[in-house]
């Protein structure tokens, strides 16, 4: 019982579409005035040409089951090619409860020499769960201010890119889960500019799209996963697969860890993997 909390818990941490159903997750059911204890994560990322990334979570529990997360993250390449440093905070009510609302402002800023820009990313959030029984559906509105700076000129462009995000999730199937997600955004002007920058840093997705399974046992789960992206306009498509792993250590300390293989597309894509590590109190 107290691994199904955990779960939940250390998803809620990932920022991304970020909830899993609150019962039968381990086929057990949670107690009804029962709160999710805090997690911190740490997480490191590499692909076959040098990326870096490094991550840092705490989503810690707040009265009445509330839920405060803050996010770091940092990416760069042994050339000193691109350099990436992101940071999220975020606020939900009881992701226990049938009905949960929340929002989240995330930061980015990369810097890349390769093509001559710098870019900032300011992105808010809201999210909407609804979860019944084996189900649960969430939406995500969002909204983001992208600037775009030449490095070695004044000239900026600024876009407002608005999207959405759904995801529906099942839980039903004795062990095995199902989940899909679907993400669309549109920007407001510099398009022909834009696509020129996506078929270089395969940036600025048009829609992504995602569908996973996802085996639940004793010491953890084991999963496969479909993620397919679309660039601006439709002038690229690329698919990646993942095996993701998730192991429970003991009743504080977890483990999870992704390989992915990414396939097609314009920009030269190397197969990546992930390690984390988390601690619940």
């Amino acid at each position: 019982m107290r691994f199904t909390r955990i779960i939940i818990t250390l998803i809620l941490a990932s920022f991304s579409v970020s909830y899993v159903a609150a019962s039968n997750f381990f086929d057990e059911p949670l107690p009804v005035n029962e709160s999710l204890p805090s997690v911190v994560t740490v997480e490191y990322a590499s692909n076959a040409v040098g990326s870096q990334d490094k991550y840092f979570y705490v989503d810690h529990g707040l009265q009445f089951g509330n839920r405060l997360q803050l996010g770091f993250g940092s990416t760069s390449y042994d050339a000193q090619i691109d350099d990436t440093v992101s940071y999220s905070f975020g606020f939900t009510g009881d992701p226990l409860n049938e009905l949960n609302f929340g929002f989240s402002y995330n930061f980015l800023e990369r810097d890349d020499i390769v093509i001559g820009l710098r870019m900032r990313k300011d992105t808010a959030l809201a999210s909407a769960t609804w979860q019944q029984e084996d189900w649960l559906f969430s939406f995500k509105p969002q909204i983001s201010n992208i600037l775009l700076q030449a490095r070695d000129a004044n000239a900026n462009r600024g876009i407002r890119s608005p999207g959405f995000e759904l995801s529906a999730s099942y839980f039903g199937l004795n062990g095995f889960s199902l989940s899909a997600n679907h993400a669309k955004f549109s920007y407001s002007n510099n398009i022909e500019f834009l696509k020129a920058i996506a078929l270089r840093t395969g940036q600025f997705d048009e829609s992504r799209t995602s569908a996973a399974i996802d085996y639940n046992i004793d010491w953890g789960s084991v999963g496969l996963e479909w993620q397919r992206n679309v660039a601006i306009d439709n002038i690229d498509v690329y698919d990646v697969a993942l095996v993701n792993v998730f192991l429970i250590l003991s009743d504080n300390w977890f483990a999870q860890g992704r390989l992915g293989s990414p396939s097609g597309g314009s920009v030269n894509t190397e197969g990546f993997g992930s390690l984390a590590l988390s601690y619940s109190w």
